[in-house]
């Protein structure tokens, strides 16, 4: 589980949405160029570390050039040792998941396939800004799992701005008839320089909450065990790749505004402009973290997961005594229900879970 990941970042997509802050574009007529420079980048970073999971994500990978998930692949197995159970994840939209696309996929190693279905209703859709319609998730599925990939998971959008309770549950409802093997479930945040922020687009939390109760809810009933704040999977299909971020497992990022924790407790940053990139540019900056920066993370990360933070293990690593230190505040969220500690870990109750950011705030 502490074996190394790698992130890849694939800029392209059909058309931007409306909510999305992520380095993106729709000009695919610099693809190959850019998976050239990608390449450049990863063989120019090889180190031969085994890793245990890989994640290619966007942007929409589902929208490369035939050839490119191969060619990006190739490169990885050459520059990285992959473990034999390698988890091996490929982002996709269900209006670009073809059957050539999966076949490539297939054969290229990859055994997993995260869809943007967002939701199952075409007005929600509409207002996202997405492309597919409400059935084509039903298709995309299909595609994949007759060319031989049966881990699939299922990203929804919660709180959008007349969004129901009933339409919430009809989309969980849908996506756990599909045997999804996860969902993973996300409050709509207005991000400055999208265009919902542009037009003044908000969001009631008070609704978002209530929503997320009744999401909890029914993803229980249908057999997904919430392991973290936004992800849910069944019959134990965790993400391996996203446990190791909230694990603070070495990670390596490669492509444009990719990130890294590098051995040492260093974090790189690449750049954001794509030309930049494409002239050879990668890391912008690169530093290590601080001991308070390391101890911030470790709670911010460990209480975000239904593992908890392991007291002892954060006591010795930072030499340090955090209930001591924050009696105060743990007897606070304590007493109001929003944490339990059990077996030398604090742990976030289902009550909490919504209130997650005020919670750090309190032990930071």
């Amino acid at each position: 589980m502490n074996k190394p990941a790698i992130y890849i970042h694939i800029p392209f997509c059909k058309r931007k949405c409306n909510y999305c802050a992520f380095v993106s574009v729709c000009d695919k007529t610099k693809q190959k160029e850019y998976v050239s420079a990608l390449i450049k980048e990863i063989e120019s970073k090889a180190n031969k570390s085994e890793i245990s999971s890989v994640y290619i994500g966007g942007g929409t990978p589902s929208t490369l050039y035939k050839g490119a998930i191969t060619q990006i692949l190739d490169t990885v197995k050459k520059c990285f040792s992959l473990t034999a159970n390698c988890e091996i994840t490929v982002e996709g939209n269900p209006d670009s998941i073809t059957e050539e696309f999966v076949k490539e996929c297939k054969k290229s190693g990859v055994n997993r396939i995260s869809l943007g279905i967002q939701s199952t209703h075409n007005h929600t859709l509409e207002f996202l800004g997405r492309i597919h319609d409400e059935f084509a998730y039903k298709k995309a599925i299909e595609i994949i799992r007759a060319n031989g990939i049966d881990n699939i998971s299922g990203d929804l959008i919660i709180g959008v701005p007349k969004q129901t309770k009933q339409e919430i549950e009809q989309d969980i409802i849908a996506l756990a008839h599909s045997d999804l093997s996860h969902i993973s479930v996300y409050s709509l945040s207005i991000e400055e320089g999208t265009p919902f922020y542009k037009n003044g687009v908000t969001v009631d939390e008070d609704s978002q909450a209530d929503m997320y109760e009744l999401v909890c809810s029914l993803l229980k009933k249908y057999g997904y065990d919430r392991y973290e704040v936004s992800n849910f999977a069944k019959n134990g299909k965790v993400s391996k790749h996203n446990s190791k971020y909230w694990k603070g497992v070495v990670y390596y990022g490669f492509g444009v505004a990719a990130h890294s924790l590098l051995p040492g407790d260093e974090r790189s940053e690449n750049t954001s402009s794509i030309n930049d990139y494409l002239q050879g540019i990668t890391t912008i900056s690169s530093y290590a973290l601080s001991k308070q920066e390391k101890m911030e993370e470790r709670i911010m990360l460990s209480l975000r997961t239904s593992d908890g933070l392991d007291i002892s293990a954060f006591n010795k690593d930072f030499s340090t005594d955090l209930v001591a230190n924050k009696k105060e505040q743990i007897n606070k969220l304590k007493d109001n229900g929003l944490i339990k500690i059990e077996n030398e870990t604090i742990k976030v109750t289902d009550k909490g879970f919504y209130l997650l950011d005020s919670i750090i705030m309190e032990l930071i």
